[in-house]
């Protein structure tokens, strides 16, 4: 699939709070999803894709990065204290997004 490249963010030396998740592994990846307009990149096994969703629990929409392998199989995930980011004007966001890539 192709969308935009984007960076993890991580803190350097911090402990892995992701068990053993995507983000922890790659320092890039390429978002994709309904809100993001660009098709420029293309995912691959360096370079993971992630499904970006619009998702209001409380009533206040945010939004939230899974990769895609686990959110098509439909797994429980958890915010594992990664970031994607881009300075691209077209990334869906002022701010960094939260990665949930962590499963228990």
């Amino acid at each position: 699939m192709n969308g935009l490249m984007v960076n993890v963010l991580r803190s350097a030396g911090y402990p892995d709070c992701t068990n053993g998740g995507t983000s922890i592994t790659f320092d890039t990846g390429i978002i994709t999803g309904d809100m993001i307009d660009c098709n420029v990149f293309e995912s691959s096994d360096t370079c993971p894709e992630y499904v970006i969703l619009e998702v209001a629990p409380t009533g206040t929409p945010f939004l939230k990065a899974i990769p895609k392998d686990l959110h098509e199989s439909g797994k429980w995930v958890m915010f594992g204290g990664n970031f994607l980011y881009s300075s691209d004007s077209r990334f869906p966001s002022d701010a960094p997004i939260k990665i949930f890539d962590r499963c228990e």
